[in-house]
């Protein structure tokens, strides 16, 4: 078994803490992102609903070959650095659980997403209400669906912003570390929101 350091929430939800080498230097580096030249490995920011904006690692069609410099090389190896984490933090997970994972299931790319100051505060203080990533509704629909919810958290310099979760009655609130990963079900009844 993989020796992380780890703290169990609740049953089946994990935070495991310091899994970047240098959380300021990552938050730099994609504060950075935010100025695309055409040469970043990060695509550009686009809107993320109503919460904020949100970035992934282009794709091979998506780089045109002459992307090079600090900045693109900062961004790959963020990458590299979050992808390898996740796969060390989910084999962690999966073994801890005794968790199978349905066949020809796959980690799905990074997405790098962050929150608007200032958004509205909804029911029970939540600017994301609670939900699962998993839509039970759409479970004979084709195409790939969520089993386990990875959230890697890379800086905590701001106020609010802690993960609530709404479990079977009982609420448990995680105040995000920068470098901490939390692991959790993707389905009912692992209901989940974010505080302003």
């Amino acid at each position: 078994m993989i020796d992380l350091e780890y703290t169990e929430l609740y049953p089946q939800i994990i935070v495991y803490k310091n899994m970047l080498k240098d959380s300021k230097k990552a938050y730099n580096t994609l504060l950075n992102s935010e100025k695309d030249n055409g040469n970043n490995y990060l695509s550009e920011w686009t809107p993320w609903a109503t919460f904020g904006m949100y970035a992934h690692a282009k794709d091979n069609h998506e780089l045109n070959g002459s992307e090079n410099g600090e900045q693109f090389d900062a961004e790959k190896e963020l990458e590299e650095e979050i992808s390898d984490s996740y796969k060390k933090a989910l084999t962690h997970y999966s073994q801890h659980y005794n968790i199978t994972y349905p066949e020809n299931s796959e980690i799905t790319s990074n997405s790098y997403c962050k929150y608007f100051a200032n958004l509205d505060t909804l029911k029970n203080n939540l600017t994301m209400q609670y939900h699962t990533d998993y839509n039970i509704s759409e479970k004979d629909m084709p195409g790939p669906k969520f089993h386990t919810t990875c959230t890697f958290y890379i800086n905590d310099n701001y106020d609010g912003g802690d993960v609530q979760y709404y479990i079977n009655g009982d609420v448990i609130n995680y105040k995000p570390e920068a470098g901490s990963i939390v692991i959790f079900p993707s389905s009912e009844p692992y209901w989940h929101g974010v505080k302003t």
